[in-house]
């Protein structure tokens, strides 16, 4: 290291700013990084059976005016097709909770379908699933500030995740 450090030489004027300007550079995009991943969509991932499933919502933080969208893509990782058979109406279906209590629930009934669906996933392929939810109880009413808890599960499928968010009356 003190090699190379003798081999560029410090003593020169030209060569000490051009280090300080790397270290502010990499310093301004540190934190632009960490300011990013506040603002950014939200995401988790989970891996089973070799298939990725990652759910993501468009923010962290919300207004009670706001409408979330909600995305669950589920992806291959092995070249080898795969099928899935959808046995309920509702593919994706997600729980709202508020320190431990159910405030809403997109298919509360979770009916089966009349008819069983398939889907394939090509080898290393995606597939999304999506919904949208206008943030509201079920009673129609607007959520009050707070965090809660968003719950997606795919019953055919055996999957269950969980993320955190926050309501804020601006």
């Amino acid at each position: 290291m003190f090699k190379i450090l003798r081999k560029i030489n410090l003593n020169s004027k030209k060569n000490i700013i051009t280090f300080i300007d790397i270290f502010i550079i990499v310093g301004i995009f540190f934190f632009l990084k960490n300011y990013y991943k506040l603002t950014a969509p939200t995401e988790v991932d989970k891996v089973k059976d070799k298939i990725k499933y990652i759910l993501k919502i468009d923010s962290y933080k919300y207004d009670s005016n706001d409408i979330m969208f909600i995305n669950l893509g589920i992806k291959n990782t092995k070249k080898k097709v795969r099928e899935f058979e959808i046995r309920k109406e509702t593919v994706m279906n997600f729980e709202v909770y508020k320190e431990g209590k159910l405030i809403y629930k997109k298919d509360i009934v979770e009916r089966d379908s009349m008819k069983k669906s398939w889907f394939r996933l090509g080898g290393y392929s995606r597939k999304n699933l999506g919904t949208v939810w206008n943030l509201t109880s079920f009673e129609g009413e607007k959520l009050s500030e707070g965090e809660y808890k968003l719950v997606v599960y795919v019953r055919d499928m055996n999957v269950e995740m969980t993320l955190k968010f926050i309501v804020e009356n601006r």
